[in-house]
Protein backbone atom coordinates (compact mmCIF):
# COMPACT_ATOMS: atom_id res chain seq x y z
CA UNK A 1 0.00 0.00 0.00
CA UNK A 2 2.76 2.52 1.07
CA UNK A 3 4.67 1.59 -2.59
CA UNK A 4 1.03 2.49 -4.28
CA UNK A 5 0.44 5.93 -2.51
CA UNK A 6 4.56 6.77 -3.09
CA UNK A 7 4.60 6.18 -6.95
CA UNK A 8 1.07 8.35 -6.67
CA UNK A 9 3.00 10.64 -5.27
CA UNK A 10 5.66 10.64 -7.47
CA UNK A 11 2.75 10.66 -10.75
CA UNK A 12 1.63 13.26 -8.95
CA UNK A 13 4.87 15.38 -9.18
CA UNK A 14 5.75 14.77 -12.47
CA UNK A 15 2.57 15.87 -13.67
CA UNK A 16 2.46 18.68 -11.92
CA UNK A 17 6.35 19.56 -12.96
CA UNK A 18 5.12 19.24 -16.59
CA UNK A 19 2.29 21.45 -16.45
CA UNK A 20 4.25 24.41 -14.43
CA UNK A 21 7.36 24.05 -17.28
CA UNK A 22 4.29 25.30 -20.15
CA UNK A 23 3.36 28.14 -18.05
CA UNK A 24 4.62 31.22 -19.49
CA UNK A 25 4.87 32.54 -23.03
CA UNK A 26 8.48 31.87 -23.27
CA UNK A 27 8.66 28.05 -22.18
CA UNK A 28 9.02 27.25 -25.89
CA UNK A 29 11.16 30.14 -27.01
CA UNK A 30 14.75 31.24 -27.20
CA UNK A 31 16.70 34.10 -28.65
CA UNK A 32 19.98 35.01 -30.31
CA UNK A 33 21.44 38.36 -29.60
CA UNK A 34 24.19 40.68 -31.12
CA UNK A 35 25.65 43.96 -32.01
CA UNK A 36 25.94 45.09 -35.75
CA UNK A 37 28.40 47.25 -36.58
CA UNK A 38 28.86 49.25 -40.43
CA UNK A 39 31.37 52.11 -40.93
CA UNK A 40 31.01 55.21 -38.44
CA UNK A 41 31.30 57.98 -41.15
CA UNK A 42 27.98 56.10 -42.90
CA UNK A 43 25.67 58.98 -43.29
CA UNK A 44 22.21 56.52 -43.97
CA UNK A 45 18.97 58.19 -44.94
CA UNK A 46 15.97 58.54 -42.17
CA UNK A 47 14.10 55.69 -43.38
CA UNK A 48 17.26 53.56 -43.18
CA UNK A 49 16.22 50.07 -41.24
CA UNK A 50 18.30 47.19 -40.02
CA UNK A 51 17.37 43.68 -41.11
CA UNK A 52 18.71 40.96 -38.81
CA UNK A 53 17.40 37.11 -40.09
CA UNK A 54 18.21 33.84 -38.48
CA UNK A 55 19.11 31.39 -41.45
CA UNK A 56 18.96 27.34 -41.17
CA UNK A 57 21.98 27.34 -43.92
CA UNK A 58 22.27 23.51 -43.64
CA UNK A 59 21.83 22.51 -47.23
CA UNK A 60 23.92 23.58 -49.66
CA UNK A 61 21.56 22.83 -53.13
CA UNK A 62 18.66 24.96 -51.33
CA UNK A 63 17.73 28.44 -50.03
CA UNK A 64 18.37 28.97 -46.95
CA UNK A 65 15.08 28.37 -44.20
CA UNK A 66 14.29 31.79 -42.31
CA UNK A 67 13.89 30.81 -38.73
CA UNK A 68 13.88 34.22 -37.10
CA UNK A 69 13.86 38.23 -38.46
CA UNK A 70 13.75 41.31 -36.89
CA UNK A 71 13.79 44.99 -38.41
CA UNK A 72 15.10 48.06 -36.08
CA UNK A 73 14.38 51.73 -37.78
CA UNK A 74 17.92 52.84 -37.25
CA UNK A 75 16.73 57.13 -37.46
CA UNK A 76 20.13 58.23 -36.68
CA UNK A 77 21.73 55.60 -34.36
CA UNK A 78 25.19 55.22 -34.21
CA UNK A 79 26.51 51.49 -34.04
CA UNK A 80 27.28 48.91 -32.55
CA UNK A 81 23.33 48.74 -32.80
CA UNK A 82 21.75 45.85 -30.65
CA UNK A 83 19.64 43.30 -32.04
CA UNK A 84 17.73 40.09 -30.69
CA UNK A 85 16.13 37.25 -32.47
CA UNK A 86 13.64 35.42 -30.48
CA UNK A 87 12.94 32.27 -32.05
CA UNK A 88 10.83 28.90 -31.58
CA UNK A 89 13.47 26.29 -29.75
CA UNK A 90 11.55 23.48 -31.81
CA UNK A 91 12.73 24.85 -34.92
CA UNK A 92 16.58 24.21 -34.37
CA UNK A 93 17.89 21.33 -34.90
CA UNK A 94 21.27 20.21 -33.56
CA UNK A 95 22.50 18.88 -36.84
CA UNK A 96 21.78 22.00 -39.06
CA UNK A 97 23.81 25.01 -39.57
CA UNK A 98 22.53 28.33 -38.27
CA UNK A 99 23.63 31.95 -39.17
CA UNK A 100 22.90 35.31 -38.85
CA UNK A 101 22.38 37.50 -41.58
CA UNK A 102 21.54 41.41 -41.76
CA UNK A 103 20.93 43.90 -44.23
CA UNK A 104 20.82 48.14 -44.45
CA UNK A 105 18.39 49.33 -46.62
CA UNK A 106 16.22 52.34 -47.35
CA UNK A 107 13.30 52.19 -49.40
CA UNK A 108 14.00 49.77 -52.02
CA UNK A 109 17.90 50.43 -52.02
CA UNK A 110 20.26 48.30 -50.29
CA UNK A 111 22.78 49.58 -48.55
CA UNK A 112 25.03 47.73 -46.33
CA UNK A 113 25.06 43.68 -46.13
CA UNK A 114 26.67 41.04 -44.28
CA UNK A 115 29.56 39.23 -46.22
CA UNK A 116 30.41 36.89 -44.36
CA UNK A 117 28.97 33.96 -42.29
CA UNK A 118 28.22 34.17 -38.53
CA UNK A 119 27.61 30.78 -37.21
CA UNK A 120 25.10 30.62 -34.17
CA UNK A 121 23.27 28.11 -32.06
CA UNK A 122 24.80 24.59 -33.00
CA UNK A 123 28.21 23.07 -33.53
CA UNK A 124 29.88 25.22 -30.57
CA UNK A 125 28.64 28.45 -31.78
CA UNK A 126 27.26 31.00 -29.59
CA UNK A 127 23.99 32.70 -29.31
CA UNK A 128 25.70 36.11 -29.19
CA UNK A 129 27.20 37.28 -31.90
CA UNK A 130 29.12 40.62 -33.36
CA UNK A 131 28.57 41.12 -36.96
CA UNK A 132 29.80 43.51 -39.62
CA UNK A 133 27.80 45.35 -42.72
CA UNK A 134 30.14 45.61 -45.56
CA UNK A 135 28.37 48.73 -48.35
CA UNK A 136 27.15 47.11 -50.82
CA UNK A 137 27.99 47.24 -54.16
CA UNK A 138 25.77 49.21 -56.63
CA UNK A 139 25.33 47.39 -60.18
CA UNK A 140 22.92 50.44 -61.53
CA UNK A 141 25.35 52.48 -63.92
CA UNK A 142 23.19 55.88 -63.25
CA UNK A 143 23.88 55.67 -59.22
Amino acid sequence: MMNVVFRAGLLLAALAAGACAGLGSDAGTATVSGQAMYPKSSTLLSNSVLRVQLLDVSRQDARSVLIAETTIPLQRKQPPIEFSLAYRREAIKPSHTYSVRATIIAGDRLLYTTTQSYPVLTRGAPRDVSIHLDAARTTDRNQ
